[in-house]
Order: structure tokens, then C-alpha cells, then sequence
């Protein structure tokens, strides 16, 4: 029977849990107020319905990222329902909170006290919310990927301890193939989540550099859970003889759109990106660099009020600033610099920072001061969390964008059985997700085939036909995939001029067109979109 006292310590063991938990579900509420912020979550919940039908991603449903997301939403639907975001929402909020206490525990593992380090796990916490909806609120490959990261960061820790090298710990060469592991998983939501490794491999070589035999081993270790993740994936696709699938999609396509941009194109993303996050994010990033000074000075800040205390080992600086600059290779990479890329630099910047905040809250610098960072904190978290509950009023085109897509989603639903697959031409999966039917060919979108690509001026309203940049390879599996699965049903979003498709109707291109024609009877147009049927399944289609 357990004791009062081992009762007491079980309560006083949950609390901080519970604080993380329950602060990210007040931080991240306004997620559940629509349907989704980002056309990403749309995407990948269409993706995974085709997976949980047993067609395999890459396959026979094509995107380009990394397969973990993808499979995310796919377990998620498996225990919660396919088309249904909400849950997936809950989940991404649990995993904010568990990548807050494994930020802690990392903390706290290499050097920082245990009030500093969890206020390293808080300020990740809420400046993860800092930012509009559809880039910080959204269940996207980069929230989830920071879960491994962090792990990933912790169990190397746990591996290589702070002291000085001694006898081995008892299973470190487990739990640098464990780190190893959750690195190349963070591989497999997003390729920039690979950047942890290059964290782990630079905070050994700094620590090793002078006994190569020690660093190769370590090296060797956690390279070993990377090939065991990676090269799982890729011995699935080879039992399934589809590695020219898995290779092309997961790694030849990425490579061809990471390069699109020019130089100039990336600094002015660059240029106007960076000052957007780094805006409401000031008071992180000040106390950051002060944290970088002070830690390097090797002596406390001085300041009004009580004397500071000693300051945190220089190995944290190390480690907090090879997760920080890293985390900014990923943010970099590609080129895009999208808002929500730069939740990669948030472990790192809260481990900087957490000294500070910790002596400041603290009182050793003065009350100002403490208001100032609380203001600085509160503030953006406040000012968001208001706009992203009235982002459909502060942004009126999404609000008639989404009504538009759920008004064609109940009619597709209406006039089909859930066993009829739909082929949306535009950039549109939006539709899939208010009507409940499954992809009619392996395409959730269309951009590879029209070459408006995202994040270049090709994705722009109107963009000329010179700029645009098609995949040739996907025009023959969109063809041989209507011409064998033929769908029952095909919407022309861009017809109606969604995302930014106007000009682009499906009658523009001549192989679809004349597919529509000889298979297909147009019988209604919804909110702009026309609606095709296939000849041979008008006659049993349901009754309006």
C-alpha cells in the first residue's frame, strides 16, 4: 500500500506535467474554432484515408514530403475516424506538451538548474503560439518533428553526460542508437529535422575531437539508429517493388523543388519572413542574446536588487547554441522561410534564454525588468491567440474560401455513395475532407501538373505561363490513373478560381479536356466549380 509520503511525491511529480499540458491547451484553444487554418491539414488527412484503404504513399497517393506525417494523420484516423481534424488537433497539442517536458529534462540533463530549465520547456511552450494560426497552430510536419528532435537531444545526453569522460554508462551505446533513431525520424516528418543529428554530432566533436576513437564510436552509434529508421522505410518500398516510386516522390522531386528559387528570391523571403517572427518573438530572442553573453563572459549580469547567482556551466551555451544554429539550417533550407519553419529555432533560443528569464523573474534585476519580459511574453500570446479566434473576420477570403469548399464538399456528398472516388483538379483537398470521399486518382492536388508550385511567383494569381513549372513525369500517372480507376465524379476547383487557380480550368489542358468529353457529363456547378460525372454511373448516381 502506498504511503502519505509516496502519495505526496506522486502529486508533487504530476504537477508540472499537468501545468505544461493544461497551458498548451489553453495556448492552442483556438485551433478547435474551424475546421483548419492550413490547407496542409486537409492534405495529409487525404493522404492518410488512401493509406488506411492500403494504397501506398508515393504510390498511389502522391505527395513530396517525408512519409511520417502522412502516416501520423493515417494512426490518428485509424483510432478516431477518417476526415476528422479535431482529434488530430488534440494530439499535436499533446505533442507541444511532451516536446515542452522533453526541452526540460535536456535542459536540466546538461547543466541548467531545475527552475531555469523549465522555464526553458515554457518559453518554447508559448512562443510556439506566437504567429498566425495557419503557420503555429496547425498539425504540420514541423510541430510533430520537434517531438523526436527533442528526444532525440535528450537520450544523447543521457548517453554522454556532462563530466568528464569516465567509465561508460551502463547502455549508452543503446541510447545513442535510440538518439540516433528519433534524429532520423525527425528525417522522415521533414528532411530539415535531420539538422538534430548535425546538434549531436557537433556537441560530441566539440567534447571528443582530441580521441577520434571515442568520436567515431559514438558516431558510429548514432548513425546506426539513423540507417535503421531510414533504411526501414526503404526496405518496405522495395518489398513492395516501388523504390523508383519511393525515390522519385520522397527524394529526386524535394531536390528539384528545393532549388527552384533563385538568390534573390531567397533573400527577399528572407528579408520579409524573418522580421515577421522575430517581431513578436523579441523579448525570446533579446534575452537569448543576452543569455549568449552572459554564458560566454563566464560571470552573471549585474544589476539592481539581490546579487545573481552563478551562472549556468559554459555547456550550455555549447549546447543551446549548436540546437539554435542548426535549428536555423532548417529554417534556411529551401529557401521558403514559411512562418511556421522557424519553430525549429525555438528549443534551441528557449535554452539561451532560460537563465535570464530565470534571474529576472526572480527579481535580481528589478521589477521594470521583470514587467518588461511578462509584457513581452504575455503579450504576443494574448495578441494571437485574439486574432487567430477571429481569424476568419480578420481574413474574410479564407472564411468564403473554406465556405466555398464545404458547400462543394456536402454536394459531392449528397450526390454520391461513400464508395465513389472523387478527382479534384486544382489545389483543392479541401473537398475530399467536407465530403468524405476518397481520392479518385493519386493526386490530392494538381500543382505538379499545372506547375504552380508553392512558395515561388509561379503560385501567384495569374501567374504567366513562363513562369510556371510543371512536373512532366506526373501528366502520364494522371492520365493512366483516370483512365484506370476512372472516378466517378470530377471537380474543377480552378474553374471556380480557388487558391488562386483562376485561369487554370481543367478545359484549359487538351489530354483533359478531351477525357471529359468522351467519359464524362457535366450535371451541376457549386460555388463556381463544375461537377463532372462519369457517362456510365449517371444512372445509378443518388437522388439530389
Amino acid at each position: 500500500m502506498t504511503s502519505p509520503t509516496g502519495q505526496a511525491r506522486s502529486v508533487r511529480w504530476l504537477r508540472w506535467p499537468l501545468l505544461v499540458l493544461g497551458l498548451a491547451l489553453l495556448t492552442r484553444a483556438p485551433v478547435f474554432v474551424y475546421p483548419y487554418f492550413l490547407k496542409d491539414e486537409p492534405t495529409y488527412s487525404t493522404l492518410a484515408v488512401a493509406m488506411l484503404e492500403g494504397r501506398p504513399l508515393y504510390v498511389e497517393a502522391v505527395d513530396h514530403k517525408p512519409p511520417a506525417i502522412s502516416a501520423t494523420y493515417a494512426l490518428i484516423h485509424a483510432l478516431f475516424g477518417t476526415y476528422r481534424l479535431h482529434p488530430v488537433h488534440a494530439v499535436s497539442i499533446l505533442v507541444v506538451a511532451l516536446t515542452a517536458l522533453l526541452i526540460t529534462a535536456a535542459a536540466r540533463r546538461w547543466g541548467l538548474e531545475s527552475r531555469a530549465s523549465r522555464l526553458a520547456g515554457l518559453l518554447y511552450l508559448l512562443f510556439s503560439v506566437v504567429g498566425p494560426g495557419k503557420d503555429m497552430l496547425t498539425a504540420n510536419a514541423e510541430l510533430f518533428m520537434l517531438l523526436p528532435t527533442a528526444g532525440a537531444v535528450l537520450l544523447y545526453l543521457l548517453a554522454r553526460p556532462r563530466a568528464a569522460p569516465g567509465p561508460k554508462t551502463p547502455g549508452a551505446a543503446l541510447l545513442l542508437v535510440a538518439a540516433g533513431a528519433l534524429g532520423g525520424l525527425a528525417f522522415l516528418y521533414k528532411y530539415q529535422g535531420g539538422a538534430v543529428l548535425g546538434t549531436l554530432c557537433c556537441l560530441e566533436l566539440a567534447r571528443s575531437w582530441r580521441h577520434p576513437g571515442r568520436l567515431l564510436g559514438v558516431l558510429l552509434a548514432i548513425g546506426v539508429g539513423v540507417a535503421l529508421v531510414i533504411g526501414g522505410v526503404v526496405l518496405w518500398y522495395w518489398h513492395l517493388d516501388e523504390q523508383a516510386a519511393l525515390a522519385f516522390w520522397a527524394w529526386t522531386y524535394p531536390l528539384h523543388y528545393s532549388g527552384l528559387l533563385t538568390t534573390g528570391e531567397i533573400l527577399r523571403n528572407a528579408l520579409v519572413m524573418t522580421p515577421q517572427w522575430a517581431g513578436p518573438c523579441l523579448a525570446l530572442l533579446v534575452t537569448a542574446a543576452w543569455g549568449v553573453w552572459r554564458l560566454g563572459c563566464s560571470r552573471p549580469v549585474t544589476g539592481p536588487g539581490p546579487a545573481p547567482a552563478a551562472p549556468p556551466p559554459r555547456a550550455v551555451l555549447l549546447l543551446g547554441l549548436l540546437w539554435l544554429l542548426w535549428g536555423l539550417v532548417g529554417v534556411a533550407a529551401g529557401g521558403r522561410f514559411f512562418l511556421h519553419y522557424y519553430l525549429q529555432a525555438l528549443p534551441g533560443l528557449a535554452v539561451l534564454a532560460a537563465p535570464v528569464w530565470c534571474e529576472v523573474l526572480s527579481g535580481q534585476h528589478g521589477r521594470r525588468w521583470r514587467q518588461v519580459l511578462v509584457v513581452g511574453a504575455i503579450g504576443p500570446v494574448i495578441a494571437f491567440g485574439v486574432a487567430n479566434v477571429a481569424d476568419h473576420r480578420i481574413r474574410p477570403h479564407v472564411a468564403a474560401a473554406v465556405e466555398a469548399h464545404r458547400t462543394i464538399g456536402e454536394w459531392v456528398a449528397a450526390h454520391s455513395t461513400p464508395a465513389e472516388k472523387v478527382f479534384v483538379w486544382g489545389n483543392s483537398p479541401e473537398i475530399h475532407h467536407f465530403s468524405g470521399r476518397g481520392l479518385g486518382t493519386r493526386f490530392p492536388f494538381t500543382n505538379y501538373h499545372s506547375g504552380k508550385i508553392w512558395g515561388t511567383i509561379a503560385d501567384e494569381e495569374g501567374a504567366p505561363d513562363a513562369v510556371l513549372i510543371p512536373c512532366p513525369e506526373a501528366w502520364p500517372m494522371l492520365l493512366a490513373d483516370l483512365d484506370r480507376r476512372r472516378p466517378a465524379l470530377i471537380v474543377d476547383a480552378a474553374a471556380a478560381g480557388l487558391e488562386r487557380w483562376r485561369g487554370h480550368a481543367a478545359t484549359r489542358y487538351p489530354e483533359l479536356a478531351t477525357r471529359l468529353a468522351r467519359d464524362y457529363r457535366q450535371v451541376a456547378t457549386v460555388a463556381g466549380a463544375p461537377i463532372y460525372r462519369r457517362r456510365e454511373t449517371i444512372s445509378s448516381s443518388p437522388a439530389p
